[in-house]
Protein backbone atom coordinates (compact mmCIF):
# COMPACT_ATOMS: atom_id res chain seq x y z
CA UNK A 1 0.00 0.00 0.00
CA UNK A 2 1.31 3.46 -0.94
CA UNK A 3 2.71 5.87 1.64
CA UNK A 4 0.86 9.20 1.62
CA UNK A 5 2.03 12.52 3.03
CA UNK A 6 0.47 13.23 6.42
CA UNK A 7 -2.17 15.91 6.07
CA UNK A 8 -4.33 17.60 8.67
CA UNK A 9 -7.94 16.94 7.66
CA UNK A 10 -11.24 18.19 9.11
CA UNK A 11 -13.93 15.55 8.61
CA UNK A 12 -17.14 17.44 9.26
CA UNK A 13 -20.75 16.33 9.79
CA UNK A 14 -23.69 18.12 11.40
CA UNK A 15 -25.22 14.75 12.35
CA UNK A 16 -24.62 13.60 15.92
CA UNK A 17 -22.46 10.47 15.73
CA UNK A 18 -25.43 8.29 16.54
CA UNK A 19 -26.51 5.65 14.03
CA UNK A 20 -30.05 5.90 15.35
CA UNK A 21 -30.27 9.45 13.96
CA UNK A 22 -28.54 9.29 10.59
CA UNK A 23 -27.45 5.71 10.14
CA UNK A 24 -26.18 5.81 6.55
CA UNK A 25 -24.33 9.13 6.88
CA UNK A 26 -22.91 8.25 10.29
CA UNK A 27 -21.66 4.87 9.06
CA UNK A 28 -20.02 6.59 6.11
CA UNK A 29 -18.35 9.26 8.26
CA UNK A 30 -17.13 6.72 10.82
CA UNK A 31 -15.91 4.40 8.07
CA UNK A 32 -13.86 7.07 6.35
CA UNK A 33 -12.56 8.40 9.66
CA UNK A 34 -11.17 4.99 10.65
CA UNK A 35 -9.77 4.33 7.18
CA UNK A 36 -7.99 7.69 6.92
CA UNK A 37 -6.62 7.33 10.44
CA UNK A 38 -5.20 3.91 9.54
CA UNK A 39 -3.44 5.65 6.64
CA UNK A 40 -1.65 7.83 9.21
CA UNK A 41 -3.64 10.98 8.50
CA UNK A 42 -4.31 13.59 11.18
CA UNK A 43 -8.10 13.66 11.11
CA UNK A 44 -10.28 15.80 13.35
CA UNK A 45 -13.83 14.44 13.42
CA UNK A 46 -16.05 17.50 13.93
CA UNK A 47 -19.65 16.83 14.94
CA UNK A 48 -22.40 18.03 17.30
CA UNK A 49 -23.86 16.21 20.31
CA UNK A 50 -27.45 17.44 20.29
CA UNK A 51 -30.53 15.23 20.59
CA UNK A 52 -33.07 15.65 17.80
CA UNK A 53 -36.71 15.72 18.85
CA UNK A 54 -38.21 15.54 15.35
CA UNK A 55 -37.28 15.60 11.66
CA UNK A 56 -37.78 19.39 11.61
CA UNK A 57 -35.77 19.85 14.79
CA UNK A 58 -32.93 17.77 13.33
CA UNK A 59 -32.85 19.95 10.19
CA UNK A 60 -32.89 23.20 12.20
CA UNK A 61 -30.10 22.06 14.50
CA UNK A 62 -27.97 20.82 11.60
CA UNK A 63 -28.23 24.17 9.79
CA UNK A 64 -27.50 26.03 13.02
CA UNK A 65 -24.41 23.90 13.61
CA UNK A 66 -23.19 24.65 10.07
CA UNK A 67 -23.54 28.39 10.66
CA UNK A 68 -21.86 28.34 14.07
CA UNK A 69 -18.92 26.25 12.87
CA UNK A 70 -17.85 29.05 10.50
CA UNK A 71 -16.27 30.78 13.50
CA UNK A 72 -13.87 27.89 13.99
CA UNK A 73 -10.23 28.47 13.00
CA UNK A 74 -9.80 26.44 9.80
CA UNK A 75 -6.34 27.76 8.87
CA UNK A 76 -4.50 24.81 10.33
CA UNK A 77 -6.23 22.30 8.04
CA UNK A 78 -5.03 21.20 4.64
CA UNK A 79 -8.50 20.00 3.68
CA UNK A 80 -12.13 20.04 4.81
CA UNK A 81 -14.36 17.05 4.05
CA UNK A 82 -18.09 17.59 4.53
CA UNK A 83 -21.14 15.43 3.82
CA UNK A 84 -24.30 16.33 1.86
CA UNK A 85 -24.98 20.03 2.74
CA UNK A 86 -22.42 20.15 5.55
CA UNK A 87 -19.92 22.88 4.80
CA UNK A 88 -22.21 25.10 2.71
CA UNK A 89 -21.27 28.12 4.86
CA UNK A 90 -17.51 27.53 4.63
CA UNK A 91 -16.88 28.92 1.15
CA UNK A 92 -14.82 31.85 2.45
CA UNK A 93 -12.46 30.09 4.89
CA UNK A 94 -9.77 29.57 2.25
CA UNK A 95 -9.29 25.82 2.78
CA UNK A 96 -9.97 23.31 -0.04
CA UNK A 97 -13.16 21.29 0.39
CA UNK A 98 -14.34 17.85 -0.69
CA UNK A 99 -18.01 16.90 -0.28
CA UNK A 100 -19.12 13.32 0.31
CA UNK A 101 -22.61 13.06 -1.14
CA UNK A 102 -24.42 9.81 -0.48
CA UNK A 103 -27.94 11.15 -0.17
CA UNK A 104 -28.82 13.64 -2.95
CA UNK A 105 -31.66 15.42 -1.18
CA UNK A 106 -33.06 16.90 -4.38
CA UNK A 107 -33.60 13.34 -5.60
CA UNK A 108 -35.20 11.79 -2.53
CA UNK A 109 -37.66 14.67 -2.04
CA UNK A 110 -39.94 13.05 -4.65
CA UNK A 111 -40.72 10.28 -2.17
CA UNK A 112 -41.93 12.64 0.56
CA UNK A 113 -44.97 14.84 1.11
CA UNK A 114 -46.05 17.83 3.18
CA UNK A 115 -43.70 19.37 5.72
CA UNK A 116 -41.00 16.71 5.24
CA UNK A 117 -40.86 17.47 1.51
CA UNK A 118 -40.60 21.20 2.21
CA UNK A 119 -37.75 20.62 4.68
CA UNK A 120 -35.89 18.48 2.14
CA UNK A 121 -36.28 21.14 -0.58
CA UNK A 122 -34.87 23.71 1.83
CA UNK A 123 -31.88 21.50 2.65
CA UNK A 124 -31.37 20.53 -1.00
CA UNK A 125 -30.74 24.17 -1.90
CA UNK A 126 -27.90 24.23 0.62
CA UNK A 127 -26.63 20.90 -0.64
CA UNK A 128 -26.57 22.30 -4.18
CA UNK A 129 -24.56 25.30 -2.95
CA UNK A 130 -22.19 23.00 -1.09
CA UNK A 131 -21.35 20.65 -3.97
CA UNK A 132 -20.94 23.54 -6.40
CA UNK A 133 -18.38 25.14 -4.07
CA UNK A 134 -16.39 21.95 -3.59
CA UNK A 135 -13.20 21.14 -5.46
CA UNK A 136 -14.46 17.56 -5.79
CA UNK A 137 -17.72 15.74 -5.01
CA UNK A 138 -17.32 12.10 -3.97
CA UNK A 139 -20.32 9.84 -4.59
CA UNK A 140 -20.73 6.08 -4.01
CA UNK A 141 -22.26 5.00 -7.34
CA UNK A 142 -22.73 5.74 -11.03
CA UNK A 143 -26.37 6.51 -10.28
CA UNK A 144 -25.39 9.12 -7.69
CA UNK A 145 -22.85 10.68 -10.05
CA UNK A 146 -25.49 11.12 -12.72
CA UNK A 147 -27.97 12.70 -10.31
CA UNK A 148 -25.43 15.13 -8.80
CA UNK A 149 -24.63 16.29 -12.32
CA UNK A 150 -28.26 16.47 -13.42
CA UNK A 151 -29.87 18.02 -10.33
CA UNK A 152 -27.04 20.23 -9.06
CA UNK A 153 -25.27 21.15 -12.28
CA UNK A 154 -21.86 19.80 -11.24
CA UNK A 155 -19.48 18.98 -14.09
CA UNK A 156 -18.77 15.26 -14.28
CA UNK A 157 -15.01 16.02 -14.22
CA UNK A 158 -15.44 17.20 -10.60
CA UNK A 159 -17.30 14.06 -9.51
CA UNK A 160 -15.41 11.02 -8.22
CA UNK A 161 -17.06 7.64 -7.67
CA UNK A 162 -15.82 5.71 -4.63
CA UNK A 163 -18.07 2.87 -3.39
CA UNK A 164 -18.82 2.81 0.33
CA UNK A 165 -17.49 0.02 2.50
CA UNK A 166 -17.82 -2.14 5.55
CA UNK A 167 -15.40 -3.09 8.33
CA UNK A 168 -15.18 -6.70 7.20
CA UNK A 169 -13.06 -8.06 10.05
CA UNK A 170 -15.14 -6.32 12.72
CA UNK A 171 -18.39 -7.64 11.23
CA UNK A 172 -17.06 -11.16 10.81
CA UNK A 173 -15.90 -11.16 14.44
CA UNK A 174 -19.27 -9.86 15.66
CA UNK A 175 -21.09 -12.58 13.74
CA UNK A 176 -18.81 -15.22 15.25
CA UNK A 177 -19.39 -13.93 18.78
CA UNK A 178 -23.19 -13.83 18.77
CA UNK A 179 -25.16 -16.97 19.48
CA UNK A 180 -28.57 -17.75 17.98
CA UNK A 181 -31.20 -20.40 18.55
CA UNK A 182 -30.57 -23.64 16.65
CA UNK A 183 -34.20 -24.63 16.07
CA UNK A 184 -35.62 -21.26 15.13
CA UNK A 185 -38.31 -20.36 12.62
CA UNK A 186 -37.29 -19.41 9.07
CA UNK A 187 -36.75 -15.66 9.25
CA UNK A 188 -36.70 -12.69 6.88
CA UNK A 189 -34.77 -9.61 8.01
CA UNK A 190 -35.15 -5.97 7.02
CA UNK A 191 -32.80 -3.27 8.36
CA UNK A 192 -33.72 0.31 7.50
CA UNK A 193 -34.72 3.71 8.79
CA UNK A 194 -38.41 3.58 7.96
CA UNK A 195 -38.92 6.36 5.44
CA UNK A 196 -41.56 5.92 2.69
CA UNK A 197 -38.86 5.36 0.04
CA UNK A 198 -37.53 2.29 1.88
CA UNK A 199 -40.55 0.21 0.84
CA UNK A 200 -41.08 -1.40 4.24
CA UNK A 201 -44.86 -1.23 3.79
CA UNK A 202 -44.45 -3.21 0.53
CA UNK A 203 -42.52 -5.85 2.43
CA UNK A 204 -45.28 -6.13 5.06
CA UNK A 205 -47.92 -6.55 2.32
CA UNK A 206 -45.82 -9.19 0.56
CA UNK A 207 -45.10 -10.97 3.83
CA UNK A 208 -48.83 -11.25 4.58
CA UNK A 209 -49.12 -13.54 1.54
CA UNK A 210 -45.90 -15.38 2.39
CA UNK A 211 -46.94 -16.32 5.92
CA UNK A 212 -50.34 -17.41 4.61
CA UNK A 213 -48.47 -20.09 2.65
CA UNK A 214 -45.63 -20.78 5.12
CA UNK A 215 -47.16 -20.00 8.55
CA UNK A 216 -43.98 -20.74 10.50
CA UNK A 217 -42.02 -17.92 8.79
CA UNK A 218 -41.14 -14.77 10.74
CA UNK A 219 -40.20 -11.20 9.79
CA UNK A 220 -37.82 -8.98 11.79
CA UNK A 221 -37.81 -5.27 10.95
CA UNK A 222 -34.95 -3.34 12.56
CA UNK A 223 -34.94 0.45 12.50
CA UNK A 224 -37.09 3.36 13.60
CA UNK A 225 -38.00 6.39 11.55
CA UNK A 226 -41.11 8.36 10.55
CA UNK A 227 -43.07 5.32 9.32
CA UNK A 228 -42.30 3.05 12.30
CA UNK A 229 -45.74 3.32 13.94
CA UNK A 230 -47.54 3.40 10.60
CA UNK A 231 -45.93 0.13 9.56
CA UNK A 232 -46.72 -1.52 12.89
CA UNK A 233 -50.33 -0.53 12.38
CA UNK A 234 -50.25 -2.00 8.85
CA UNK A 235 -48.96 -5.32 10.19
CA UNK A 236 -51.75 -5.38 12.77
CA UNK A 237 -54.42 -4.53 10.21
CA UNK A 238 -53.07 -7.23 7.90
CA UNK A 239 -53.55 -9.83 10.63
CA UNK A 240 -49.84 -10.73 10.79
CA UNK A 241 -48.80 -8.80 13.89
CA UNK A 242 -47.79 -11.95 15.78
CA UNK A 243 -45.45 -13.00 12.94
CA UNK A 244 -43.64 -9.64 12.71
CA UNK A 245 -41.12 -8.28 15.19
CA UNK A 246 -40.38 -4.54 15.13
CA UNK A 247 -37.10 -3.47 16.71
CA UNK A 248 -36.44 0.26 17.03
CA UNK A 249 -33.13 1.89 16.07
CA UNK A 250 -30.09 -0.04 17.27
CA UNK A 251 -26.82 1.58 18.28
CA UNK A 252 -25.50 -1.76 19.58
CA UNK A 253 -23.64 -3.42 16.69
CA UNK A 254 -23.52 -6.75 18.54
CA UNK A 255 -27.30 -6.73 18.78
CA UNK A 256 -27.57 -5.86 15.09
CA UNK A 257 -25.22 -8.75 14.24
CA UNK A 258 -27.57 -11.05 16.18
CA UNK A 259 -30.44 -10.15 13.88
CA UNK A 260 -28.34 -10.78 10.78
CA UNK A 261 -27.14 -14.13 12.08
CA UNK A 262 -30.70 -15.12 13.06
CA UNK A 263 -32.01 -14.54 9.53
CA UNK A 264 -32.27 -16.68 6.41
CA UNK A 265 -33.07 -13.91 3.91
CA UNK A 266 -32.43 -10.17 3.82
CA UNK A 267 -35.14 -8.03 2.19
CA UNK A 268 -35.17 -4.28 1.63
CA UNK A 269 -37.53 -3.39 -1.26
CA UNK A 270 -36.28 0.20 -1.42
CA UNK A 271 -37.38 2.65 -4.09
CA UNK A 272 -34.19 4.68 -3.78
CA UNK A 273 -30.61 4.01 -2.76
CA UNK A 274 -27.42 5.77 -3.76
CA UNK A 275 -25.58 2.69 -2.47
CA UNK A 276 -26.87 0.64 0.49
CA UNK A 277 -24.40 -0.34 3.23
CA UNK A 278 -27.00 -2.73 4.71
CA UNK A 279 -26.61 -4.91 1.61
CA UNK A 280 -22.92 -5.30 2.44
CA UNK A 281 -23.83 -6.24 6.02
CA UNK A 282 -26.25 -8.86 4.71
CA UNK A 283 -23.65 -10.27 2.33
CA UNK A 284 -21.10 -10.51 5.15
CA UNK A 285 -23.66 -12.60 7.06
CA UNK A 286 -24.09 -14.85 4.02
CA UNK A 287 -27.71 -13.88 3.41
CA UNK A 288 -29.38 -13.95 0.00
CA UNK A 289 -31.00 -10.62 -0.80
CA UNK A 290 -34.40 -9.63 -2.15
CA UNK A 291 -34.57 -5.98 -3.18
CA UNK A 292 -35.57 -3.71 -6.07
CA UNK A 293 -33.68 -3.28 -9.32
CA UNK A 294 -33.74 0.51 -9.22
CA UNK A 295 -31.44 3.52 -8.67
CA UNK A 296 -27.97 2.35 -7.47
CA UNK A 297 -29.08 -1.00 -6.05
CA UNK A 298 -28.02 -3.11 -9.09
CA UNK A 299 -24.51 -1.63 -8.73
CA UNK A 300 -24.29 -3.33 -5.31
CA UNK A 301 -26.58 -6.36 -5.60
CA UNK A 302 -26.63 -8.46 -8.77
CA UNK A 303 -28.72 -11.49 -9.71
CA UNK A 304 -25.84 -13.61 -8.43
CA UNK A 305 -26.48 -12.54 -4.83
CA UNK A 306 -30.25 -12.20 -4.83
CA UNK A 307 -33.45 -11.23 -6.61
CA UNK A 308 -34.18 -7.77 -8.01
CA UNK A 309 -37.90 -6.93 -8.16
CA UNK A 310 -39.77 -4.03 -9.72
CA UNK A 311 -40.39 -1.26 -7.15
CA UNK A 312 -43.87 -1.53 -5.68
CA UNK A 313 -44.60 -4.99 -7.10
CA UNK A 314 -45.68 -6.76 -3.92
CA UNK A 315 -46.74 -9.88 -5.83
CA UNK A 316 -43.29 -10.35 -7.35
CA UNK A 317 -41.73 -9.57 -3.98
CA UNK A 318 -43.73 -12.30 -2.24
CA UNK A 319 -42.95 -14.78 -5.04
CA UNK A 320 -39.21 -14.18 -4.71
CA UNK A 321 -39.35 -14.56 -0.92
CA UNK A 322 -41.29 -17.82 -1.29
CA UNK A 323 -38.78 -19.10 -3.85
CA UNK A 324 -35.92 -18.59 -1.42
CA UNK A 325 -37.79 -19.91 1.61
CA UNK A 326 -38.61 -23.10 -0.28
CA UNK A 327 -35.12 -23.56 -1.74
CA UNK A 328 -32.35 -23.86 0.90
CA UNK A 329 -29.73 -24.73 -1.72
CA UNK A 330 -30.44 -21.53 -3.67
CA UNK A 331 -30.27 -19.50 -0.45
CA UNK A 332 -26.89 -20.98 0.36
CA UNK A 333 -25.59 -20.46 -3.20
CA UNK A 334 -26.60 -16.79 -3.31
CA UNK A 335 -25.33 -16.23 0.22
CA UNK A 336 -21.91 -17.69 -0.60
CA UNK A 337 -21.66 -15.49 -3.69
CA UNK A 338 -22.47 -12.48 -1.54
CA UNK A 339 -19.77 -13.37 1.01
CA UNK A 340 -17.27 -13.54 -1.83
CA UNK A 341 -18.40 -10.28 -3.44
CA UNK A 342 -18.33 -8.24 -0.23
CA UNK A 343 -14.56 -8.78 0.01
CA UNK A 344 -14.30 -6.00 -2.59
CA UNK A 345 -16.04 -3.46 -0.35
CA UNK A 346 -13.80 -2.93 2.69
CA UNK A 347 -13.46 0.55 4.17
CA UNK A 348 -9.70 0.35 3.76
CA UNK A 349 -10.14 0.17 -0.01
CA UNK A 350 -12.56 3.13 0.01
CA UNK A 351 -10.24 5.12 2.26
CA UNK A 352 -7.26 4.38 0.01
CA UNK A 353 -9.15 5.69 -3.04
CA UNK A 354 -10.20 8.81 -1.14
CA UNK A 355 -6.61 9.33 0.00
CA UNK A 356 -5.33 9.11 -3.57
CA UNK A 357 -7.86 11.78 -4.53
CA UNK A 358 -6.80 13.99 -1.61
CA UNK A 359 -3.13 13.69 -2.51
CA UNK A 360 -3.79 14.59 -6.14
CA UNK A 361 -6.01 17.53 -5.19
CA UNK A 362 -3.61 19.01 -2.64
CA UNK A 363 -0.53 18.40 -4.79
CA UNK A 364 -2.15 20.23 -7.71
CA UNK A 365 -3.08 23.11 -5.39
CA UNK A 366 0.50 23.47 -4.20
CA UNK A 367 1.75 23.33 -7.78
CA UNK A 368 -0.70 26.02 -8.87
CA UNK A 369 0.39 28.29 -5.99
CA UNK A 370 4.06 27.86 -6.96
CA UNK A 371 3.24 28.79 -10.56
Amino acid sequence: MADFPAYRIALFTSFPLDVTVGSGVVRMINGYYKALTRLNQNVDLIHPDFKAESYLNLAVQRISFNKKIVRKNWRGYDLIIGSDFDGFALNSVGTPKIVLNAGILADIVRFEKGRTAEILKHLARRECRNVRQAETVVVPSQYAAGKVGELYGVDFERIKIIPLGIDLLEWENRLKRVEVEENRNPTILCVARQYPRKGVSDLIKAFARVCGIIPEVRLNIVGGGPDFLKNRKLAKESGIERFVRFEDDLADEERLAYFYKSADIFCLPSYHETFGIVFLEAMTAGLPIVTCGTTAIPEVVSKEEGFLCAPGDCGDLSNKLLTLLQNPRLRKKMGERGKKKVRNFGWDRSGFELMRLIQTLLASGIENKNN
